[in-house]
Order: structure tokens, then C-alpha cells, then sequence
């Protein structure tokens, strides 16, 4: 599973790369806080990304359900300086876009919502 998840996000990520340009860094990693695949710019911790995409998952579960508004499928965090997005793939993994805070916010929903369905076929 391991070798078709490299080889479809490495396609994957350069889709994202192509189509948002501007992007900081792209990482899939397991809900459980493990990075899987990764491609950060800047000298950004894959290991600490992943802890934290997966503190932010199991806070937007515990959350959304809370006030009745379902079960959570993605996230957007903006600060000052930029934006992160957090996609679920399926019920393991998630895949996580760093950008600055100018980016198409469109193009990075429609990106990051296909890229998410690629690759649940590798992620189970």
C-alpha cells in the first residue's frame, strides 16, 4: 500500500503544484498523527504538521457533532500570513495544503476535494 500511495501522491502533488502554484508545502498523513507522504517547503516539520492536522481532526470531531452539524470533512485555518487546509480521506488519513493567504480559495477547494478522492484508493 505504501508504494502506490508514494506514486499517486507524488502525480497528485504535482497536479496541486501546477494548479496552485503559490502552494507552501503538501502533506498526507494518518489521523493518527503520522506523516505518510510529504512535500514541505520552508524546513516545516513533517512530523509536527501531522501531530497537529491530527489534534485539529480530532477536535473538529468532537465539535461538529456537538451542535448537531454532522460529522467533520474539512478544515481551513487562516492567519496572517497564510492559509492551511485540511481534506479527510476516507476514515484514516488526510491530506493537508499550506498556501499563503492571497491563494484562490476556489482553486484550492476544487484541487484539494479531487486530489482527496485519488488518493482513498491508496489510503484504504
Amino acid at each position: 500500500m505504501a508504494g502506490s500511495l508514494t506514486e499517486l501522491s507524488k502525480t497528485v502533488f504535482q497536479e496541486i503544484y501546477a494548479d496552485i502554484p503559490e502552494t507552501r508545502g503538501i502533506i498526507v498523513a494518518s489521523h493518527d498523527g503520522l506523516p505518510l507522504v510529504s512535500d514541505i517547503k520552508g524546513g516545516t516539520s513533517a512530523d509536527k504538521l501531522a501531530a497537529l492536522m491530527a489534534t485539529t481532526i480530532s477536535m473538529g470531531r468532537r465539535i461538529m457533532p456537538s451542535l448537531s452539524l454532522g460529522e467533520v470533512s474539512e478544515f481551513t485555518i487562516t492567519s496572517s500570513e497564510g492559509r492551511l487546509f485540511i481534506y479527510l480521506i476516507g476514515t484514516s488519513a488526510a491530506l493537508c495544503i499550506i498556501t499563503p493567504k492571497s491563494v484562490n480559495i476556489g482553486m484550492v477547494f476544487l484541487r484539494a476535494t479531487e486530489s482527496a478522492k485519488k488518493l482513498s484508493s491508496a489510503v484504504g
